[in-house]
């Protein structure tokens, strides 16, 4: 059973690695060859190009942005953070 519940957690492992490659770093990579055609299509400077070709980065970078804010506030105060939806009446 434990050798089981391991190889488990090794195709679990590989199949999100597999999806990761496929699903970000490919097309990341790919932007970077094509963005010389891709900016001559749709009539972009340099700037614009880097504006889309980083956009993708944007949502980590709040996340990690926001855990880290997030650990700030409750070093300073150790008391659970309530929640928005705590503090929603009951329909009924």
């Amino acid at each position: 059973m434990v050798n089981q519940q391991s190889n488990y957690k090794w195709y679990i492992l590989t199949l999100v690695v597999l999806t990761n490659m496929f699903v970000v770093a490919m097309p990341a990579m790919g932007m970077s060859v094509l963005a010389k055609e891709i900016s001559q299509d749709l009539s972009l400077n340099l700037v614009q190009v880097g504006v889309v070709w980083g956009v993708g980065s944007l949502p980590a970078i709040l996340t990690l942005f926001g855990m880290v804010c997030l650990l700030m506030v409750r070093k300073a105060n150790p008391n659970p953070i309530p929640l928005i939806l705590e503090n929603v009446p009951e329909q009924g």
